[in-house]
């Protein structure tokens, strides 16, 4: 296994990175921390194989970071200003990746990673979760996928419906259509996801499930590509 660390100061973007580690079935997450001072002290300790390292952070660089443990562990930087990439490389970066961050450049950035560490690399496709641990009020709930009847955002939390229950977990939709299998889903509104195999029907603006009574409401926004996805057309 290749062991990880996450330094970031964006609580955000260490939950996302988070997401897409445990997607990997060769990577598994040793720590994180919002603190570079901490994170100095933790890759010292833990000696991980590869550290994702914001880089503008309040306390210290990411690249002071990587300095004062070079030699340690390989670093992997994480950052939304695209004038550190040379810079980084100075320090014998194996990556340096730009948020928003893509699944895809992530997972080929651990193809790079697992080369330079001589292990072979098994892409995620291989090992797809069907499910997804969601913290509600204090407890950790399993959620197959499969068990889903829709999905609904409600100010900065989630609320995922499944066979008569809820859990409420703290994302913003981006998050979650990181870790949904989206060939199965669409969002369909601003407010709304939902599996495509639960759709019963559609009544002009409404889509009607078979497992819920509610009706889920279709977004302008939303129409053309819910539309091509279940290959239908917009003007039914």
């Amino acid at each position: 296994m290749i062991q990880c660390v996450i330094i970031d100061d964006e609580r955000p973007s260490i939950k996302q990175l988070t997401r897409y580690i445990e997607s990997v079935p060769q990577l598994t997450l040793v720590g994180s921390t919002t603190s570079p001072i901490e994170g100095i002290e933790m890759i010292t300790r833990l000696r991980p194989d590869v550290a994702f390292l914001d880089i503008q952070m309040a306390e210290m660089s990411g690249m002071e970071v990587a300095r004062l443990t070079r030699g340690i562990c390989r670093v992997i930087f994480c950052t939304a200003y695209a004038e550190f990439a040379v810079e980084s490389y100075t320090l014998d970066a194996v990556d340096y990746l730009k948020k928003p961050i893509e699944f895809d450049r992530f997972e080929y950035a651990i193809k790079k990673l697992a080369g330079l560490l001589s292990l072979p690399f098994f892409p995620s496709s291989n090992n797809k979760k069907n499910y997804q641990f969601i913290k509600d009020k204090g407890k950790m709930v399993k959620l197959d996928f499969e068990d889903i009847d829709y999905i609904m955002s409600v100010g900065n939390y989630v609320n995922f419906y499944y066979g008569g229950q809820v859990a409420t977990g703290y994302y913003n939709f981006k998050e979650v259509e990181d870790f949904l299998p989206m060939d199965d889903f669409c969002r369909v509104h601003k407010s709304f996801i939902i599996p495509l195999n639960k759709i019963s029907h559609i009544e002009g603006r409404d889509i009607h499930l078979s497992t819920s009574t509610k009706i889920i409401p279709l977004g302008d926004h939303y129409r053309r590509t819910f539309f091509l996805k279940i290959k239908g057309s917009p003007n039914n």
